[in-house]
């Protein structure tokens, strides 16, 4: 990984080809005990690293993969973070969990956290 021009542009070269990811960072993100590091671009996403800044091979392409809700819900939270060393530290929350409410005919409805609706978070109470 290689910043050409000292602004965030990094390439990586690839098994097959480079990869161009015009972004920020170098990021962490913690999910559970596994830190993620990772430079992140808004065209691209993020390209994921190990801690010395190297790319790995295997990125996360499944949608059930651990690394993605949080990393969208720092994407819908602002991108907060705190830099702490050569890494900013990704700050983020899951969504609150929601209530039920009857409606005037007796259905039940769900009441959602209306920060997190448009990514589709549907959290009900334990």
């Amino acid at each position: 990984m290689m910043d050409t021009d000292g602004r965030g542009h990094y390439y990586a070269a690839m098994q097959n080809g480079l990869i161009d990811a015009w972004g920020d960072g170098p990021f962490s993100l913690r999910v559970g005990r596994k830190r993620y590091y990772f430079i992140d671009s808004d065209m691209f996403g993020p390209l994921l690293e190990n801690a010395k800044g190297v790319v790995l091979k295997a990125q996360p392409i499944h949608p059930n993969h651990p690394f993605w809700a949080p990393y969208h819900m720092w994407r819908k939270l602002g991108r907060r973070g705190k830099r702490v060393g050569r890494w900013i530290v990704c700050r983020w929350r899951a969504p609150r969990p929601g209530q039920f409410k009857r409606d005037g005919r007796g259905k039940i409805h769900q009441v959602i956290d209306p920060e997190w609706e448009p990514l589709g978070y549907l959290e009900i109470a334990p």
